[in-house]
């Protein structure tokens, strides 16, 4: 998996672009790195958007790694799920989303879509 994120300062956004396959260790590492840094932002003042159009389907050992991301995301103030290309891959996203009481993200089909709901 590749993961590319850049920080919007004037917008309060922070996007995250992912790509790729998941592999479960690296994916608890950068999970990890991403929990660790989250005591350090003003999250009530940020938006998240996470980019999945590159995603490939994951095994089924990530669901558990991917449900606590979904629980840190909704810490921010606003999350934006762009879905994956893949019809499986994004079924996956949307499973593990119900299965997070809480969650408040939103889930968009695009990435021009998530754009316009932050007027960008």
């Amino acid at each position: 998996m590749k993961s590319e994120t850049t920080f919007m300062e004037k917008e309060q956004i922070i996007w995250v672009d992912l790509q790729g396959f998941f592999d479960v260790q690296k994916t608890q590492d950068e999970v990890d790195i991403f929990e660790a840094s989250m005591d350090q932002l003003p999250l009530k003042d940020l938006t998240l958007v996470i980019d999945s159009t590159d995603l490939a389907v994951f095994k089924r050992e990530i669901i558990p790694i991917l449900e606590h991301c979904y629980a840190l995301y909704s810490r921010f103030k606003r999350c934006i799920m762009v879905d994956p290309a893949s019809p499986t891959a994004k079924l996956q996203l949307h499973k593990a989303a119900k299965n997070v009481e809480g969650f408040t993200g939103e889930f968009v089909s695009t990435t021009a879509e998530a754009k316009a709901l932050l007027n960008l």
